[in-house]
């Protein structure tokens, strides 16, 4: 029983503390991150929406691959971390309110850095990332290259975890996105949803225990996430693409087995039959003595589009033999087989 209630224990601590280290969530954007970054590169029709949805936009954070990036539409000027990683505003009051309020949590490279980066309480191992060598915290802009260091190397560790061996599912991805979607919670009665730790008041400052997260506006309970609206836009649009290429393959191949079909119906009896007809049709054309030698009726003209069967050609000069012979195999006189050549 003692043995049980251990284990019970162990699995209670372990998952709340996946919860308090943002390691649950990560995991999830880690999934998502990984095919966004597979699917850019097999497929360019969407590719735009989807490097901005991962890498963000010139119009508030753009990120760069090496871990660096521009934030020139961010912020307030005293860049605090609430700044870019909620959109709820209130955390530094002089500032008031303002729309420019957490764009690092436009993108999911921003929100990896806002949910994995330590602040001013030396959270330990958030993300599951092992505290990246204890390279420092972030809660202010500091204006030397302290928060950029600090930020290549937790960009380093999820890339690390999420960017490896992926393969893509657009309906395993499209779920997955919709689930981090339905993960927000309102903070305080207000219309804004949290993502990352749950012990947070949603301004995601770093200064308190528990406060790396992402906050975003919410409308009619619905978190509004850019980068996941942009992700499943590029899915909806890819799923058209792909629908419609199958469609017209499908119509193409139905076409070409029809095409298929019909050239092999002919019926090789038929085709025997057609030729015999055309052979008898040559044969009764020389037998017109106003266009023929008479003393030469079995030259025929040749006028032919096919060759005729073995079978065809016999019975046309058995046919003609009846016309030109008596029965006792003697030839007509030519009176009496051009009456006979009428007659038939």
């Amino acid at each position: 029983m003692w043995r049980w209630l251990l284990l019970v224990l162990v699995f209670v601590g372990g998952t709340s503390l996946a919860k308090e280290n943002n390691e649950d969530i990560f995991e999830k954007l880690c999934y998502i991150a990984g095919n966004v970054s597979v699917l850019m590169k097999k497929d360019g029709e969407a590719k735009s929406t989807l490097d901005k949805a991962l890498y963000g936009d010139e119009e508030g954070t753009r990120f760069k691959e090496d871990g660096t990036f521009t934030a020139d539409g961010c912020g307030l000027g005293h860049i605090m971390r609430n700044q870019l990683c909620s959109h709820m505003p209130g955390g530094y009051p002089p500032l008031g309110e303002s729309d420019r309020h957490g764009c690092f949590a436009d993108s999911l490279f921003g929100t990896f850095w806002c949910l994995c980066t330590k602040g001013s309480n030396r959270e330990q191992d958030l993300c599951g990332l092992s505290n990246l060598g204890g390279v420092g915290s972030w809660t202010s802009w500091r204006g030397d290259d302290h928060e950029q260091n600090l930020f290549k190397a937790v960009w380093g560790g999820v890339k690390q975890k999420c960017f490896k061996n992926n393969t893509v599912d657009m309906e395993t991805l499209k779920s997955a996105v919709e689930g981090i979607k339905g993960k927000g919670q309102q903070q305080n009665g207000k219309y804004y949803a949290t993502l990352g730790v749950t012990n947070t008041n949603g301004i995601c400052t770093g200064t308190n225990p528990g406060d790396a997260c992402v906050t975003y506006p919410a409308d009619s309970g619905e978190p509004k996430i850019p980068w996941a609206d942009k992700i499943l836009k590029a899915i909806e649009k890819l799923n058209k693409t792909h629908n419609q290429a199958k469609s017209i393959y499908s119509a193409t191949t139905d076409f070409q087995h029809q095409d298929d079909h019909d050239d092999h119906s002919d019926d090789p009896e038929d085709s025997n039959n057609d030729d015999h007809g055309e052979e008898e049709e040559v044969e009764e054309s020389g037998e017109n003595p106003g266009s023929h030698n008479a003393s030469n009726p079995s030259r025929p003209k040749k006028k032919r589009s096919k060759k005729p069967s073995n079978k065809s050609t016999k019975k046309t000069r058995e046919a003609l033999k009846d016309i030109l012979h008596k029965n006792d195999g003697s030839f007509l006189p030519q009176p009496f087989w051009l009456l006979s050549a009428f007659v038939v």
